[in-house]
């Protein structure tokens, strides 16, 4: 079975990625494993709010969307935290091509990631800078 990868020349800005969004539950076993993950403590208390690093899960989805081909280095991000996610929220996020060009015989994509929970409210954005993987 081959996997289709985007190719560069097709990226536009403004071009979605998925398509409507990608929607994660965010549920106490999320939060739980994540922290035991980068603390070693599943079971630390750090009050009612998820880590806001969390963002690397929640958007995880967009990026995996994008298919870009292998070898590509995710070389550049920034996030801003706008509203506190809590276990029980579903949040949709959704990454947006900002620009692609090449530098020293490379192609870039810039992207941006939005994420809103289910009432409209949005919780966190920011710009992703990555290198593309060699196409075949």
């Amino acid at each position: 079975m081959s996997t289709t990868h985007q190719r560069h020349a097709d990226l536009r800005p403004g071009d979605e990625y998925p398509p409507g969004g990608h929607v994660f539950e965010v549920t106490e076993a999320v939060i739980a494993r994540f922290r035991a993950a980068t603390t070693g403590d599943a079971g630390a208390d750090t009050g009612e709010f998820a880590p806001a690093l969390l963002a690397a899960a929640y958007t995880r989805g967009c990026i995996a969307a994008l298919k870009g081909p292998p070898g590509g280095v995710h070389a550049k991000q920034s996030f801003r935290f706008l509203q506190p996610v809590r276990a029980g929220d579903t949040l949709t996020s959704v990454l947006r091509i900002r620009e692609t060009f090449q530098k020293k015989g490379r192609n870039y994509v810039v992207s941006t990631l939005t994420t809103t929970r289910t009432d409209g409210v949005q919780v966190s954005d920011g710009v992703v800078t990555a290198i593309w993987g060699k196409e075949a």
